[in-house]
C-alpha cells in the first residue's frame, strides 16, 4: 500500500505507517513507540499531511522521543515523496534509498514488511543474533561484522514471507537473544547456534561473548553558558538553534559554548557573562520597547553547580546566568519563527512559560534547566492546562497560523520489538 494510506489501516500494513514506526524504533523502546506512533498517525495520517505540516507541529509531536533529527528527516522525507512520487511511498530498496533520511535498514523494512519484497535488513538485534548463531568475530560496532551480517541476511531472507521473516529475526534478538541475559533454553535456533556450541566445548566463556564488546570513548566534556532571561510575566526568552548540527532547529536558552574536550570543569565567570551579553545583543528585537538587552553585569550565576546533560557522545555542563528585565515582553513584536535560522543569520526567538515550552516540544535539556531553577510547569502567565500535552500545536504567540494536517483517524499499533 502507498503512502496515501490512512492511519485507519492497522499498523504496520501501510508503507507510511511502517516508515514512521521504524524511524521511531531507532533508539527508542517499543513500549514508548506504540503510544507515539498512534498519536502521530492521528495528527499526520498521510504522507501528504506530514509534508504540509509546520515544522513546529512535527517537533511537538515528536517531543519526548529524543534524537530530534529523526523527526526532521521524516518531515524532509515526506516532502520528497510528495514531490517525486506524488505522495506514494516507493516499494523498492533502490528508490527508497533516494528518500532523505532513509538508510539501508529502513529501506529493507519498508520494502519487505509493507510491499512483500524480498529485501534484507540488519539492525543491532540482527547483528547480535547472527554473531552468536555463526560465532562471528568482531565487536558490535565493527564494519566487517556488519558486512558479514548483511550478507547472511540477504542469503537467508524468506522468499515467500520476507516481512514476517525480518520481523521474526528482530523479535528473536529483542526478546530471546538479548544482550546480557539470552534465554538460550527457549531459543528456536539453539541446536544450530555456534556460540552455544563454543561454550559447551570450552572455546568460549559465554554466549554473550558474541559479539565482542565495543570499546566506547567517554563522552566529550562541553562547557556551556546559558542565559535565563525572565520578563515580568513569568516567561523566559528562548532562541532557536542553527538549522544544522546537534539539536538542529530546537528551542534553547540562549547559549554559548565556552570550551570543548578539555579536562577542566571550571569557567571564567566574567568572560562567560560577557559572551552571553554579546549574544543577547542579537536578540535585541525580543526586548520590550525601550528595554535594552541584558548587560554582562546584570547576568548572575544561578546555583552552585552546572546543570549536566549527557548525549551519546557529549556531556554538557550548563552554567546558568539569570536575569530579569522586569517588564512583560511584547510577543507581537517577535519575528515569525517559522524555520530554524540558517548559519550566520539572527536567531528566531520567543517568550514562553514552562508550560508553553512543554507544548512547543522543547528538549529534555531545556526541561532540566526549568526544573533546576524552580520554573515549574504551569506557573506564570500564559500557563496551559496539562491536557494539552506535547502533541498540541506550540503555544507561540509570535508564530503565524499554520496549515492543519487534517482530522484525526483511528489507528491501532502492535509492538514487535
Amino acid at each position: 500500500e502507498g503512502g496515501g494510506a490512512s492511519a485507519s489501516v492497522p499498523f504496520p500494513r501501510s508503507a507510511y505507517g511502517t516508515w514512521v514506526s521504524e524511524v521511531m524504533l531507532q533508539q527508542t523502546q517499543v513500549e514508548r513507540v506504540v503510544e507515539y506512533w498512534t498519536k502521530w498517525m492521528k495528527l499526520f495520517p498521510t504522507v501528504q499531511a506530514l509534508a504540509q505540516a509546520h515544522p513546529d507541529d512535527v517537533n511537538a509531536a515528536w517531543a519526548g522521543l529524543g534524537y530530534y533529527g529523526r523527526a526532521r528527516r521524516l518531515h524532509e522525507g515526506a516532502q520528497f515523496v510528495v514531490e517525486k512520487h506524488g505522495g506514494e511511498v516507493p516499494g523498492t530498496v533502490e528508490e527508497l534509498l533516494k528518500v532523505p533520511g532513509i538508510g539501508p535498514y529502513t529501506a529493507g523494512a519498508i520494502s519487505s514488511i509493507a510491499f512483500g519484497q524480498r529485501s534484507a535488513l540488519v539492525d543491532g538485534n540482527v547483528i547480535r543474533v547472527f554473531a552468536r548463531l555463526m560465532a562471528l568475530p568482531g565487536d558490535s560496532a565493527s564494519q566487517a561484522l556488519a558486512r558479514s551480517c548483511w550478507a547472511l541476511a540477504e542469503e537467508l531472507v524468506d522468499t515467500g514471507r520476507p516481512g514476517d521473516f525480518n520481523q521474526a529475526l528482530m523479535e528473536l534478538g529483542a526478546t530471546v537473544c538479548t544482550p546480557k541475559a539470552p534465554a538460550c533454553d527457549r531459543c528456536p535456533t539453539r541446536a544450530f547456534c555456534r556460540a552455544t556450541a563454543a561454550v559447551a566445548s570450552g572455546q568460549a566463556a559465554a554466549v554473550t561473548d558474541f559479539p565482542a564488546k565495543a570499546v566506547r570513548k567517554p563522552p566529550k566534556l562541553v562547557l556551556v553558558a546559558a542565559a535565563v532571561v525572565e520578563d515580568g510575566a513569568g516567561r523566559v526568552l528562548l532562541a532557536r538553534r542553527a538549522a544544522r548540527g546537534l539539536l538542529a532547529g530546537q528551542w534553547e536558552f540562549p547559549s554559548v559554548i565556552l570550551s570543548e574536550g578539555g579536562a577542566s570543569e571550571e569557567i571564567d565567570l566574567a568572560a562567560a557573562a560577557a559572551s552571553l551579553a554579546k549574544l543577547l545583543q542579537d536578540l535585541a528585537p525580543a526586548m520590550p520597547p525601550g528595554t535594552p538587552p541584558p548587560s554582562a553585569a546584570s547576568l548572575e550565576l544561578a546555583g552552585g553547580s552546572p546543570v549536566e546533560h549527557t548525549f551519546s557522545h557529549q556531556r554538557h555542563n550548563m552554567f546558568l546566568f539569570r536575569t530579569c528585565i522586569g517588564t512583560a515582553a511584547v510577543q507581537a513584536a517577535a519575528p515569525e519563527p517559522q524555520q530554524p535560522p540558517q548559519e550566520g543569520s539572527p536567531p528566531a526567538w520567543a517568550w514562553m512559560t514552562a508550560a508553553e515550552a512543554e507544548v512547543a516540544g522543547v528538549t529534555s535539556g531545556v526541561h532540566r534547566i526549568f526544573r533546576a531553577l524552580g520554573l515549574q510547569r504551569g506557573a506564570g502567565a500564559g500557563a496551559v492546562d496539562g491536557a494539552s500535552s506535547a502533541l498540541a500545536a506550540p503555544v507561540l504567540a509570535a508564530a503565524p497560523k499554520r496549515r492543519k494536517s487534517g482530522g484525526a483517524t483511528s489507528a491501532s499499533a502492535k509492538g514487535r520489538r
